[in-house]
């Protein structure tokens, strides 16, 4: 497939995952969207007596399965031109954000720990429900990414196990 074919494609998957969230979320009012911010979109969903939430959305085509890695991948990308502020950056520093990623592919063993119900609402999942084994196989991988995408290219340095 021609990238002239594959880029328009990618776009036409974002352009409907925006689509999907406005209908998810739109009974809540003072709703907001933006599209093509620091991610492929933010969406900013009111929520009574506390800061608005703000899910970062990641939008990616996918020609395999999702696995940790490609989440971790995802989770180490940073605004353009910048080395630093990361989306996972951002979530940690605020208590009021959350990254949503919707990847095409289907989700391995380790990977499917993390898929949300498609009703959805923007509640955090519940405690328990990541496994120490699958935070703690994450985490690896998260560090692997943050290395590579930081210019080490020894992952035994980075992450080992």
């Amino acid at each position: 497939m021609s990238i002239a074919i594959t880029a328009p494609q990618k776009f036409d998957f974002q352009d409907l995952v925006c689509v999907e969230l406005m209908l998810l979320f739109e009974g809540n009012p003072g709703l907001s969207l933006f599209v093509e911010g620091d991610e492929d979109a933010e969406v900013n969903l009111p929520r009574q007596g506390l800061a608005p939430l703000v899910i970062e959305v990641q939008v990616k085509g996918a020609s395999g399965p999702v696995t940790l890695s490609e989440i971790a991948n995802c989770l180490a990308h940073c605004p353009e031109r910048k080395a630093s502020g990361g989306l996972f950056e951002r979530i940690l520093a605020s208590p009021d954000r959350i990254a949503l990623l919707v990847m095409s592919g289907r989700c391995d063993d380790s990977a499917s720990a993390f898929v949300m119900p498609f009703t959805w609402d923007g509640s955090p999942p519940k405690v328990g429900r990541i496994k120490t084994t699958t935070a703690a196989a994450f985490l690896r991988e998260r560090l692997h990414a943050c290395g590579l995408r930081c210019g080490s290219h020894d992952s035994a340095k980075v992450a080992p196990g």
